[in-house]
């Protein structure tokens, strides 16, 4: 739950290494919301696809990040 207090923090950065980081701050909801979790799935399965190198997604239990590695023309 996002509280005034306690603001929801997003950093995205690129690193040398030709990725793509999305991170945040964890911010656990006390009741159940319904997900379908297809998003990130969706992401990887593209990836897969196209014979990237695979996502990589991070949970510390106070961060979320997920690591994208940058499509090259």
């Amino acid at each position: 739950m996002i509280l005034r207090d306690s603001p929801l923090s997003i950093q995205l950065l690129t690193t040398n290494s030709k990725k793509l980081i999305v991170t945040n701050n964890l911010q656990r909801k006390n009741r159940l919301v319904y997900s379908n979790k297809v998003g990130l799935h969706n992401i990887h399965n593209k990836y897969r696809l196209m014979k990237q190198e695979e996502i990589m997604i991070r949970d510390d239990g106070k961060e979320f990040s997920v690591i994208v590695p940058l499509i090259q023309p």
